[in-house]
């Protein structure tokens, strides 16, 4: 069997369309074309005998065959080139002649900056022969959109509430886009929380990036803040509180960890979260609202291997509680959105690896790339992949190959490069002074600070919060005290009014705290 190519120019896309078009039976074909014009000029001679138009008549009669011949069939073969050209099955063209148009998730437009690959599946449409899923130059662009890059806007409704993985080595995208997020969705006035491992997503307090934005960290640290104005120190004590006030005031914060050591950095996300989550338990679902807690560097405080946890066991566990059990067990329901970023595919724990949403950035270790390929990525697609390039894998697409924009805040973790060493080299004191200092161990300037570090090392972590009590429990408290005051009384040690006490009263002993019969007076 022989092919040949044939092209399409269409006109509206821009694009010309190269497919294979079978070179068979020819001998066949021809009989369908001289059947096809005796036809043709057995229905044209009637007119011409009708009118008795003798040899001249069968003359133009032979000629309008072949030139309807030639039309009908140069007009069949423009609409089968439409048809593949607009990627339309038969069902899908019978369904469009009709009127009726399949609903579809994807924009069709041609790529300026490269080929994308969309597996999802769109009714009625089909491949050119020959075209494979790679070439399509598909473009996802929703209502209400995240900004994430030109060709991909997903609907804010999709992400919130859902779980995020942001997967690629240092200086593929990964910090862009968590960046890039949080100012797509602060858009929105959507609270959110960034853990800050590295301390580089300050530059997104200002108001232009995030308009509700805040510093948060240690005390020492204040002074070091790019905006001290937004800037709030917190402890392990008052980290409950101010999760709640997040939610309170529709915040959108940015948590230096590294303003402390890693055991309470991890203890203070437990404390927010906790705050965050008693917050939405305090409400019904219908006031409830939601709140996008980022994780950077997820992989130190989730790792697959607790032995490689940077933090202690007791902790481990706390955090595990917190982020698995709250923010992604629970999450949807309570108005959790997760989104972690790490280095590693293969070094972050498998309940992260459950999210819907997935954004993978380059790898470049075996290791990282076979976990890739279950997900249907050849090795030399992700090893071409560019600085900020990235698959995507959510609920409407698979695989969906796109460019993401660059944030618009600064970024405060860029590595340092030959601009950063030319200031520094500019200012270097002379060889003679650096080597005359003293290097003997007493003679070492900053030996009282190393004492100081190693002092606060030795300290005990803080006890653990104890939560405020709830009316019930300070009233049943009160009244195991005074089992015979009156509920006024009662009232004026809780700071309540006799008939709150009083219903209080009521529910504890139908929860059976109180027995029937030690019931207090009524006043």
């Amino acid at each position: 069997m022989n092919t040949k190519p044939e092209t399409y120019y269409d006109e509206q896309e821009g694009v010309e369309y190269v497919y294979e078009q079978a070179d068979v039976n020819h001998s066949g074909k021809s009989a369908v074309y001289i059947v096809g014009y005796f036809l043709l000029l057995a229905v044209l001679m009637i007119p011409a005998s009708r009118f008795h138009l003798g040899m001249q008549g069968v003359f133009f009669a032979m000629v309008a065959a072949g030139v309807a011949l030639l039309v009908g069939t140069l007009g069949l073969k423009f609409v089968k080139a439409k048809i593949t050209a607009m990627r339309l099955t038969k069902k899908g063209f019978a369904q469009m002649m009709v009127g009726y148009t399949p609903e579809t998730v994807v924009e069709t437009e041609p790529l300026s900056t490269g080929s994308s690959r969309a597996l999802v599946p769109v009714p009625g449409v089909a491949l050119l022969p020959g075209e494979a899923d790679d070439d399509l130059p598909d473009t996802i662009i929703e209502d209400n959109p995240l900004r994430l890059s030109d060709t991909f806007q997903p609907n804010i409704q999709g992400i919130l509430g859902a779980m995020l993985l942001i997967v690629g080595i240092r200086r593929s995208g990964k910090s862009n886009l968590l960046a890039v997020s949080a100012e797509e969705l602060a858009r929105y006035a959507v609270p959110l929380v960034i853990f800050d491992t590295e301390d580089e997503y300050s530059g997104l307090i200002d108001r232009q990036y995030l308009t509700r934005g805040v510093h948060v960290g240690s005390e020492d640290t204040r002074k070091d803040s790019p905006n001290p104005a937004s800037y709030v120190a917190i402890d392990y004590e008052s980290a409950y509180d101010f999760g709640r006030s997040i939610l309170d005031g529709g915040l959108q914060v940015v948590v230096n960890l590294k303003s402390w050591r890693d055991e309470d950095a991890a203890l203070i996300m437990t404390e927010i979260i906790d705050g965050l989550n008693d917050w939405e338990e305090d409400r019904d679902n219908n006031r409830r609202i939601p709140v996008m807690v980022f994780l950077d560097e997820a992989s130190k405080w989730l790792p697959q291997d607790r032995s490689e946890s940077y933090v202690s066991k007791e902790t481990q566990t706390l955090l595990h509680h917190a982020f698995f059990d709250i923010v992604v067990a629970r999450g949807g329901k309570r108005g959790f959105g997760f989104v972690a970023a790490t280095q590693r595919y293969s070094q972050i724990n498998k309940n992260v690896l459950q999210s819907l949403w997935k954004f993978l950035f380059l790898q470049t270790e075996e290791v990282d790339l076979n976990r890739y390929a279950k997900l249907g990525l050849a090795s030399e697609d992700v090893l071409a992949l560019r600085q900020g390039e990235c698959f995507i894998f959510s609920p409407q697409v698979v695989g969906f190959q796109t460019m993401i924009r660059k944030r618009f805040s600064p970024h405060m973790g860029n590595t340092p490069g030959l601009d950063n060493l030319a200031a520094h080299t500019r200012q270097l004191a002379p060889m003679q002074t650096v080597l005359n200092r003293p290097f003997a161990a007493s003679g070492v300037q900053d030996r009282p600070m190393r004492e100081q570090m190693a002092q606060q090392a030795m300290e005990p972590l803080p006890m653990r919060r104890q939560k405020p009590k709830t009316d019930a429990e300070r009233v049943l408290e009160a009244y195991n005290e005074h089992p015979t005051a009156s509920y006024r009384e009662l009232g004026e040690k809780v700071g309540m009014g006799k008939d709150k006490v009083g219903g209080l009263i009521k529910e504890l002993r139908e929860r059976g705290l109180i027995k029937p019969d030690g019931g207090t007076e009524s006043a």
